[in-house]
């Protein structure tokens, strides 16, 4: 008997038949419209504007590469959880630190890009801060973010789900101060908040593509489409065009759910 591979869309969402559709699911990946190949799950930061530009640069490697890809907005945390227990093929942009402590997934080695993460307050902001002085207060961070957590105990942490729960954090007195990368147009968003932020970064750190390791020799291709990028001023571009979205950036107050009469 041959295997069966029927693919279907019911209602805008993509539908498999068959054994190579329990196989495809099995290794978390997705099967193509016209069942040519696996599309890889990728998942991204959940803030549409931040992850714009690592979510283009991404598509236009993976297609470097001829590897379909689709990206699954979500938590730090439950990507995180997600990539390690099979379900998701890779991760989108993650520090040193979260390598360290999951030996088993395949960085690609060509960064995305290098990001400061800097302390915020409301007004005034010291000039200066060193990272032990700021450790030692109620801090705010997004939950998953292992650079922040390998240096601060975790007694101090205020984790929040999204920048927009740590900026509300900040601005309602929940913690004395957060740490958040920053980019330029970022920083400048920040007063307009209620906000600022230390000069200095108190740390940096390269943002990298985490993939499964059943994907191992795919990261050479995608390796060398993102020097390609890199090379041709692409990937620059990109996160030029990302900072003039950010410029508007603001804190997002949650909706307020409808009462019932």
């Amino acid at each position: 008997m041959g295997v069966g591979c029927g693919v279907e869309w019911r209602g805008g969402a993509l539908v498999w038949a068959g054994s190579l559709a329990l196989a495809l699911a099995a290794t978390g990946a997705q099967a193509t419209k016209d069942g040519k190949g696996p599309v890889l799950e990728i998942a991204v930061i959940e803030d549409a504007a931040l992850a714009r530009p690592v979510q283009t640069l991404l598509a236009e490697a993976f297609a470097r590469a001829g590897q379909p890809v689709v990206f699954r907005p979500m938590p730090l945390r439950r990507a995180e959880q997600e990539i390690l227990a099979g379900r998701l093929d890779g991760d989108s942009a993650r520090v040193m630190e979260f390598f360290e402590l999951h030996p088993q997934l395949q960085r690609v080695r060509v960064p995305l890009r290098e990001v400061g993460y800097f302390a915020l307050f409301k007004p005034p902001c010291p000039a200066r801060l060193e990272w032990h002085a700021l450790a030692a207060r109620p801090l705010a961070y997004l939950r998953g973010t292992h650079a922040v957590e390998a240096h601060l105990p975790e007694p101090q942490r205020r984790a929040a789900a999204s920048f927009n729960e740590l900026g509300r954090y900040l601005q309602e007195g929940v913690a004395e101060a957060a740490v958040m990368p920053l980019t330029p147009a970022l920083a400048r968003a920040l007063p307009g908040q209620g906000l600022c932020h230390v000069a200095e970064p108190v740390l940096r750190r390269d943002l990298f593509l985490a993939l499964h390791a059943r994907h191992a020799l795919l990261r050479p291709r995608l390796e060398r489409a993102l020097q390609a990028l890199q090379a041709e001023g692409r990937t620059a571009a990109i996160w030029a065009q990302a900072e003039a979205g950010l410029r508007q950036w603001a804190v997002q107050r949650p909706v307020p759910a409808a009462s019932n009469p």
